[in-house]
């Protein structure tokens, strides 16, 4: 790895869209990237072992907005019975909007995700269930 990375050079590293790592930054303050003279985002190798970090927790179904605290170590994982609704729920508003046609909704929600999981885990636990959901009904 080079020394410094831009974000699109992070993004791939470590499979993480690079709209992802600027909320992560924005909203989260889990990122703290060096900034060039005119603005562009530097990550050294320290950065992208904290997006490393990130998508391990976030991947284990840990909300985007305890990460911090247990980067931190402030606090253990809150990791109940209950972390698959909100990919449940996800999933039905992917097919409510699939039934009613509405792509505008579909698009919102693909986007709301995405900003704070890896595309890897959105395929995961929302495109290939319903994916299979839509393969095994006959209404559809």
């Amino acid at each position: 790895m080079s020394d410094v990375l831009t974000i699109q050079q992070a993004s791939e590293q470590c499979g993480v869209n690079p709209v992802t790592l600027r909320a992560w930054e924005r909203r989260y303050g889990l990122l703290k990237p060096e900034r060039t003279a005119k603005g562009h985002r530097r990550y050294r190798s320290a950065e992208v072992d904290q997006i490393r970090r990130i998508v391990h927790w976030v991947e284990k179904g840990v909300p985007i907005s305890q990460v911090a605290s247990l980067l931190s170590g402030e606090q253990e994982p809150l990791l109940s019975a209950d972390n698959g609704v909100p990919w449940a729920q996800a999933r039905q508003d992917a097919l409510q909007a699939l039934e009613t046609m509405n792509g505008r909704r579909l698009e919102q929600l693909l986007n709301r995700l995405l900003a704070d999981y890896s595309h890897a885990q959105v395929i995961r636990e929302l495109s290939d269930p319903l994916r299979e959901q839509l393969a095994g009904s006959p209404s559809l």
